[in-house]
């Protein structure tokens, strides 16, 4: 397409949608905004390839198919190239993109007709080549579709939470990693160097959900049902990349692929569904499974139908027992929850395949200790604070201390609660509230009460612990928080790394400089920035605010 016939499909095509930019920072004020959405059903186009065609430069697609292009580009006049695997291809002028608007780009769903020659090519290579042949022939020729020397991807990399549809804890970074080929082992052997780092405050922080996995919540804390993601012992960053299980074919990823090289055949039954094509590249779409007794796992391969190369990997792990939240069927049509999805995609640059992006989505559940809770139980409380209350006093009662006060709370019925001491029922006659304070008066004669608090002083160190139970299940804060209930929430937590640029001869890099592999990405890495770093930005995605 040249640019006279991209002129003429403008009006067509690109719908110019200006809105009001309140509620993005001041730094997004440099940059050109667009969504990439499906031509016939308006869906956002997720993970959509955007380069600057004379620049080899670019970005992918957010969840909501939004993008950004740092406005200095457009006074360069390029073109901006949109691809996505089963779509066609798209060009658009960087000039239909202004300053205060969106740009909403939709791309057509790839139809082709094959030649003759193609067709009886395919039917050829159909009759003679079953999935699993497919399959093995890609993983065989690896290292002759994959680089072997080394070579550099510079890219934008963050990882944050979804709590449903809002962004939060999003942290980000542009990140240099120079590896040394397919032959090598990419843990040990890639160096990575931080450009810059910024723990983006424009988003919502979670405390919680920021925790380190913890299965032990003794004091709140999350946890992924029925899977253990592990630390590798490295950072945010590391996790993300052994889940790369193309670059790590030879060394275990994740489940249930684990080693693809001498795995994933076995683990799974394959079959082949309908070809496809990435920029006017056919290529073989192989699905596989696996299915155990509380998972099921289903994958796609996309692989060049004419040298093997394997364009794009995706995975996801379904728990059995569970239904996602929405009980609707996701892309695969399951309703049941996801426990983990992995996506992997590669680009040919030159005769090579080079990372285009990588994403790993995990559920995990986040366990909130009581807002409303009892912090300390005594007995025979202060009688001249009661007095100075103006309230009966008769010696004998439990005192609750709570962690707020319960001025406004009802204490009705509350007397006809029990107090459960060694498995012994007590009976309760009336309740006080005194600021953040419950007094309890037990019935009990005096001498059941001189030997129940005999007991009680004697083990008062435990008495929380080990001997009391209170009955008050219907006892509400002012909030409408019920007393001692843990709260749970669920969130997804990403990692995703977006490739800008590929450097096939990369630069030295002094060993101080580099990332320390054992630490979190956002805590006090060493930074080094090109003198090209410019060049590079974060693909922020568009807060909740911004509408089309």
């Amino acid at each position: 397409m040249n640019v006279s016939q991209i002129k003429k499909k403008v009006t067509t095509i690109i719908i110019l949608l200006f809105v009001s930019i309140q509620g993005i920072s001041s730094q997004d004020l440099e940059y050109l905004y667009g969504k990439v959405v499906d031509v016939e059903t308006g869906e956002p186009v997720i993970f959509a390839n955007i380069h600057l065609k004379n620049r080899n430069m670019g970005v992918i697609s957010n969840f909501d198919g939004g993008f950004r292009i740092p406005l200095s580009y457009r006074l360069l006049g390029d073109i901006l190239v949109f691809s996505s695997m089963g779509y066609e291809s798209e060009e658009r002028i960087i000039d239909e993109f202004l300053k205060d608007s969106i740009v909403i780009v939709k791309l057509h769903p790839a139809t082709f007709q094959l030649s003759e020659v193609d067709v009886s090519a395919s039917k050829v290579s159909k009759a003679e080549l079953s999935p699993e042949e497919i399959v093995s022939k890609s993983i065989s020729l690896i290292t002759s579709n994959y680089p072997i020397k080394p070579y550099s991807q510079i890219g934008y990399y963050r990882d944050y939470q979804k709590d449903k549809n809002e962004y939060i804890n999003l942290n980000e970074a542009i990140i240099e990693v120079v590896d040394q080929g397919f032959k090598a082992i990419d843990s040990t052997t890639s160096k990575v160097i931080i450009y810059d780092y910024l723990k983006n405050e424009d988003f919502r922080r979670d405390t919680f959900a920021l925790k380190p996995y913890d299965y032990n919540l003794r004091e709140g804390g999350k946890v992924i049902d029925n899977a253990y993601l592990d630390s590798y012992g490295g950072n945010e960053f590391v996790i993300l990349n052994v889940h790369n299980a193309i670059r790590n074919y030879k060394i275990s990823s994740y489940s249930f692929i684990y080693i693809l090289e001498t795995d994933l055949l076995s683990e799974h039954s394959f079959k082949k569904i309908e070809d496809t094509f990435l920029d006017g590249v056919y290529l073989y779409t192989i699905e596989f499974t696996k299915k155990i007794s509380n998972y099921t796992a289903i994958g796609k391969l996309y692989i060049d139908k004419n040298n093997f190369s394997i364009y794009k990997l995706e995975y996801v792990v379904y728990d059995n027992n569970s239904k996602n939240n929405l009980n609707i069927p996701d892309k695969n049509g399951s309703i049941k929850q996801i426990i983990f999805e992995v996506i992997t995609e590669y680009r040919m640059k030159g005769n090579k395949m080079y990372l285009s992006f990588i994403s790993l989505n995990n559920q995990f559940r986040v366990m909130v200790p009581p807002k409303f809770n009892v912090e300390f139980v005594d007995f025979n409380f202060n009688a001249e604070r009661l007095e100075k209350e103006k309230v009966e006093y008769n010696g004998d009662s439990f005192v609750l201390t709570f962690n707020r006060d319960l001025n406004g709370i009802k204490t009705n019925n509350l007397w006809k609660k029990d107090i459960l001491f060694k498995g012994q029922s007590i009976k309760i006659n009336r309740a006080v509230i005194i600021g953040n304070q419950m007094v309890l008066y037990p019935a009990l004669n005096k001498v059941k009460f001189k030997k129940f608090f005999e007991e009680f002083n004697a083990e008062k160190e435990n008495f929380m612990r080990n001997l009391v139970e209170f009955n008050l299940p219907e006892l509400r804060d002012i909030d409408d928080n019920k007393v001692g209930m843990w709260s749970t929430k669920y969130y997804n937590q990403f990692r995703e790394y977006f490739i800008q640029e590929h450097n096939l001869n990369p630069r030295f890099i002094d060993s101080k400089l580099l990332m320390d592999k054992k630490k979190p990405i956002f805590e006090n890495q060493s930074m080094s920035r090109p003198y090209d770093g410019k060049d590079y930005w974060m693909n922020t995605p568009f807060q909740n605010s911004v509408k089309y």
